[in-house]
């Protein structure tokens, strides 16, 4: 399960998550990797990776931060309940690996932060 933080596939799954809530586009078109990027680049505190056995590359957003007009977003439990479990499962994955991202600031096993 080796997580990337400086992701370069464009051909993953992107992802968004904020606090308890994926966030899409409010047209519903699919979210981007350039979608990412500029989103990373222009909220401060934001976490960008990609987990390369799923397929994902995820951008978590502290729940402090307001989103940009041009996405909605959706809590994780309705997506899941619109989509069911197979589609559902990389946003599940993904919000598991943000929240351990976040909250573990320092390596386990060499204690590099």
């Amino acid at each position: 399960m080796p997580i990337t933080l400086s992701p370069t596939s464009t051909q993953c799954t992107c992802i968004i998550i904020h606090g308890a809530n994926v966030v899409m586009h409010s047209d519903e078109m699919d979210i981007t990797f350039e979608d990412l990027q500029l989103l990373s680049q222009t909220i401060e505190e934001s976490i960008l990776f990609e987990e390369e056995s799923s397929n994902i590359c995820v951008l978590g957003l502290p729940s402090k931060n307001t989103l940009p007009t041009a996405y909605e977003e959706i809590p994780l439990r309705t997506y899941f309940a619109r989509n069911g479990e197979e589609a559902s499962m990389p946003y599940f994955r993904a919000k598991a690996l943000y929240e351990w991202l976040d909250r573990t600031r320092f390596c386990p096993r060499c204690g590099y932060k």
